[in-house]
């Protein structure tokens, strides 16, 4: 399991590439430059692997 920032594109679309999926959202959970931003959660499971 792993947490991403949502404004981090690349970093989102690498762990998806991986073969992490988005398993939820932590709304407004990350503060960066005066501006609130969600962390996305993502997974992946040994038999996904």
């Amino acid at each position: 399991m792993l947490t991403v920032s949502e404004p981090n594109v690349g970093g989102v679309k690498a762990y998806a590439k991986g073969g992490f999926k988005l398993e939820g959202r932590l709304r407004e959970a990350c503060l960066r430059n005066g501006q609130f931003h969600d962390k996305l959660i993502m997974s992946v499971l040994k038999a996904e692997w």
